[in-house]
């Protein structure tokens, strides 16, 4: 009874090991070569252990939902002066210009576009405090708008993204050309993009 319990139990082990083996395989499969992964040069394994990683992957595979002509670019760095920007992602499309940043804040969302802070609420109350992300990406836009001298200001679009794991208490947006979204969102806002193309 011990050695077929024993017999079970290797068969087992080797069935899950050969399982985890082709999971991965196909996981690398998957991810070796793609877009991704030549334009970030992060590696397979990055993607695995890195959560940056992770967070630009999702943000690339939602803005490649885009219909229309479009090139996504990502972690780009922009001079201002004596300032240096890094902006998450642009989303260059016949729309416009789309400045790309992100937000990692769970609980609940409060701001306003013309507020100087916005404030996240945790579990049991908890208040932090964190700069309006709308002013942040703004300066992203006229850092690279400056650096593209060619194109109307009308051209570039701000877009502040959050993870899923908040929820929109009391967001006010009032001005033009400023989407807020979480990245659950992206996918649908990046695929109705085509219908606002410029002329």
């Amino acid at each position: 009874m011990y050695e077929v319990n024993e017999g079970v139990s290797e068969l087992l082990f080797v069935f899950l090991t050969g399982l985890v083996i082709i999971a991965f395989a196909a996981f690398v499969y998957k991810q070796d070569g793609t877009n991704f992964t030549k334009l970030t040069n992060y590696s397979i394994f990055d993607l695995m252990v890195d959560k940056e990683a992770r967070k630009l992957n999702a943000f690339y595979k939602a803005l490649q939902k885009a219909d229309g002509e479009y090139k996504i670019l990502l972690n780009v760095h922009v001079q201002d002066g004596s300032n240096a920007y890094k902006i998450p992602a642009l989303l260059i499309h016949e729309s416009g210009v789309h400045v790309i940043t992100e937000v990692d804040a769970k609980g609940w969302i409060v701001g306003s576009d013309r507020s100087i802070e916005w404030v996240n609420i945790l579990y049991k109350n908890k208040k932090e405090m964190f700069n309006n992300p709308v002013l942040i990406n703004r300066r992203y836009v006229y850092a690279l708008r400056d650096n593209v001298v060619e194109l109307p200001d009308n051209v570039f679009h701000s877009v502040v993204l959050f993870g899923n794991d908040c929820s929109f208490q009391k967001v006010e947006v009032s001005t033009d050309n400023v989407e807020v979204l979480k990245l659950k969102e992206l996918k649908l806002w990046s695929a109705a993009l085509a219908g606002d193309a410029l002329n």
